[in-house]
């Protein structure tokens, strides 16, 4: 056998053997973050909705659907929000995601582009209560209230992963 066709053997191995091992570090990651999402479910811990008080704030001014609803928490100026403002609204749309509510909450804007079938939400207080300390999020709020999930939104496949965390059927 000639040493460049040991050295191509070799090479061939080498990356499959690396995409194994991308593969199979996709696949604990995606576990590991159910994991941590049912943890969440069961314990009630969830950024700023921690209090009761503050859920039922929460709650109260969000619209009421049978899966629950997702909202999506951006602020101004902020371009990747302003990237995923669209895409949220067109995956909600999806006849699949019927009985979500789906929400923007900002601190002043009443409308983003793109996105005029999604409910908006203009309110400092309810923003204050689910900015987990990043932007744009992405929070989950079961149909009882209680908090779901909340996932960084750092692009449009961010925002794509978190919907399909909390079982938004993704169509793009």
């Amino acid at each position: 056998m000639s040493l460049n066709l040991a050295l191509s053997i070799i090479a061939v191995a080498g990356v499959v053997v690396l995409a194994l091992a991308a593969a199979n570090q996709s696949a604990e990651l995606r576990f590991l973050k159910q994991q941590v999402v049912s943890l969440r479910k069961l314990s009630g811990i969830d950024a700023k909705l921690l209090d009761v008080e503050t859920r039922g704030e929460v709650a109260a001014a969000l619209p009421t659907a049978s899966r629950g609803a997702m909202v999506l928490v951006i602020d101004e100026g902020c371009s990747i929000c302003e990237e995923v403002v669209p895409l949220f609204a067109q995956l909600m749309a999806a006849e699949d995601n019927d009985g979500f509510a789906a929400v923007v909450v900002s601190r002043s804007r009443t409308r983003t582009e793109g996105a005029e079938r999604v409910r908006h939400l203009a309110d400092p207080r309810l923003h204050h209560h689910l900015d987990p300390g990043y932007l744009p999020a992405m929070h989950y709020i079961l149909p009882d209230g209680e908090p779901g999930l909340t996932e960084p939104v750092g692009s449009r496949e961010g925002l794509i992963e978190a919907m399909a965390l909390a079982g938004v059927k993704v169509k793009v």
